[in-house]
């Protein structure tokens, strides 16, 4: 086996102002050199990075064989890997098997991003240019 397919649930937050503040004041508590910084200067950095908008959570939910057995799994929303809401996206990424920093070998082309249809209650595959959420976590 030359790949391994990793089906990763993801949920993505809209950052809040609360949500800031909490993460700023921790940031000071956590790292001295944010200890007299501002909170504008801590927006400011988040926005260089693009963490300033989402925050994301993931967790990797099945290994699998080949992508067609990914791909099933995740349409038909097995097990459910949408955990009753919580994870809106998934994704499924094709991983080089028997590297070290396998996840470094992996582009655009390695990750299939799926989003959750709740009437239906599966998932369909979109492009990273399907919401602000998609590009966001796209790296857009």
């Amino acid at each position: 086996m030359e790949y391994i397919y990793i089906i990763r649930t993801i949920d993505i937050s809209a950052k809040t102002e609360e949500m800031l503040q909490k993460e700023f004041k921790t940031t000071q508590i956590n790292y001295p050199l944010w200890e007299n910084n501002t909170y504008d200067n801590y927006v400011a950095y988040l926005k260089s990075w693009k963490e300033d908008k989402f925050s994301k959570s993931y967790e990797d939910n099945a290994y699998c064989e080949t992508y067609k057995t990914a791909c099933d799994k995740v349409i038909n929303n097995s097990c459910d890997m949408n955990d009753g809401g919580i994870y809106d996206y998934v994704s499924i990424i094709k991983m080089p098997m028997n590297r070290c920093y396998a996840e470094t070998c992996t582009n655009e082309s390695s990750v299939t991003l799926f989003k959750f249809d709740k009437e239906k209650e599966e998932y369909f595959e979109v492009d990273e240019d399907y919401n602000e959420k998609t590009k966001w976590l796209c790296g857009k």
